[in-house]
């Protein structure tokens, strides 16, 4: 944000892609408000193409003496991390909160609802998920 010509921030990246989906809307279904069910599928849609973005960032080949933002991990240990996609924290036992991935959704979802745009925020949100991931895959990899 601070330079123009400085490297680009794969979570902010990702965040517009993501915002950029839930402005436009693109999928839409007959549905009646009255039901009480919420439907998140352009919500979804901007969760995977958001985290499909930030994975294609972290596996991409580096560039040599490209600075990394985890200078301690390997690329190739990158991929082996993100291979199969990102997973979600599990809520259990005195804090569970609903799956993580829905609660996300309906955030967006009311985010949408409220035009409440927030790029900096929501790329805050994925770099959390990234160094969740990295933890995880940390604790059952060594």
């Amino acid at each position: 944000m601070q330079d123009p010509e400085g490297r680009l921030d794969r979570h902010k990246v990702a965040a517009c892609y993501m915002l950029a989906i839930l402005k436009a809307y693109p999928l839409s279904i007959d549905f009646k408000p009255d039901q009480g069910i919420l439907i998140t599928l352009n919500e979804h849609l901007a969760i995977e193409t958001g985290l499909s973005v930030l994975k294609a960032f972290i596996t991409a080949p580096k560039d040599e003496g490209e600075i990394e933002d985890f200078p301690n991990i390997d690329p190739e240990e990158d991929t082996k991390i993100f291979k199969n996609g990102f997973v979600f924290p599990e809520g259990k036992g005195e804090i569970f909160h609903g799956e993580y991935r829905k609660n996300f959704a309906v955030e967006l979802y009311f985010t949408h609802k409220d035009e409440c745009y927030n790029i900096l925020s929501l790329s805050h949100s994925l770099y959390l998920l990234e160094l969740y991931n990295r933890k995880q895959w940390e604790i059952n990899n060594k």
